[in-house]
């Protein structure tokens, strides 16, 4: 597979997910195919964590520039250093992340390696990147629901991953092994959300 192509299936499989049965099996195997092909934990990395990862620094200097005060009373463009430890939080989460998804498989006796769990952790976490969109909008009652929703959505897609990438059957066991990561996952977005809106 072309690597030029990759960064494509992401999101891609990603809407195949949500859109349900929108598209068909057959479609709906191959996108899977070709994001398990990714060939390392570095590509999945560069290709996805990386560039998503960009999205909330910037919205938020957007938001702090254009709306201010609107979202929240006080609220101001970040810092470019706040802003860049912003960018840092959010890609040192995806190792971090990881790291607890291989320990998690090794507790529920799971085979995975690096690669798997850096694909379980950065594909999981596309709808949460995804929602710093949402600070297009100068409400922040719209910005705690994305959020909300996204984080429904993230855990979802990291139930699919688990059951699709690391081939759990078992129902539960991927409901908890999902559930172990989010409990992780959760206290790390709340400290990113107070280092954009609290100053």
């Amino acid at each position: 597979m072309d690597i030029q192509q990759q960064p494509m299936e992401a999101p891609r499989l990603l809407s195949g997910w949500m859109m349900g049965s929108a598209g068909t099996q057959e479609n709906h195997d191959i996108l899977w195919d070709d994001v398990e092909h990714l060939p390392s934990a570095a590509v999945s990395f560069l290709l996805i964590a990386l560039p998503l990862s960009l999205l909330l620094p910037v919205m938020a200097n957007f938001a702090g520039n254009a709306y201010g005060n609107r979202i929240i009373a006080g609220f101001i463009a970040p810092s470019w250093e706040r802003l860049l430890l912003i960018l840092a939080w959010e890609l040192l989460m995806v190792p971090l992340l990881a790291g607890v998804a291989h320990l998690a498989g090794r507790f529920f006796q799971v085979p995975m390696n690096r690669r798997q769990a850096f694909l379980v952790v950065t594909l999981s976490t596309i709808p949460l990147w995804l929602a710093s969109l949402a600070l297009a909008v100068p409400s922040l009652i719209f910005i705690l629901i994305t959020g909300m929703v996204a984080l429904a959505l993230s855990s979802y897609a990291m139930y699919r991953c688990i059951r699709r990438l690391l081939a759990v059957e078992d129902d539960c066991l991927a409901t908890l092994f999902c559930g172990v990561i989010m409990v992780c996952a959760l206290p790390a977005w709340t400290v990113i959300l107070a280092l954009v809106l609290i100053h």
